[in-house]
């Protein structure tokens, strides 16, 4: 159960998904409806590769493919 706790807050660090209440900080908007459906995907796809995977190599990975949004 903690450990799930973990994965979880993990992905939310690694993908942040910006709102209006807590907007992107330098381009200071919340994210589009695309942005968001993309990053709930990214989320779940670390999810999974988190627990099969090596936790470094997997945040590397995702921090990468959500440095380009």
């Amino acid at each position: 159960m903690e450990a799930n706790k973990e994965i979880d807050q993990l992905v939310r660090e690694t993908i942040p998904i910006y709102t209006r209440t807590n907007p992107h900080p330098v381009r200071k908007r919340a994210d589009c409806r695309l942005e968001r459906n993309y990053k709930n995907g990214l989320r779940t796809m670390m999810t999974a590769d988190l627990r099969t995977g090596n936790q470094d190599r997997v945040v590397a990975k995702y921090k990468a493919k959500v440095a380009i949004l």
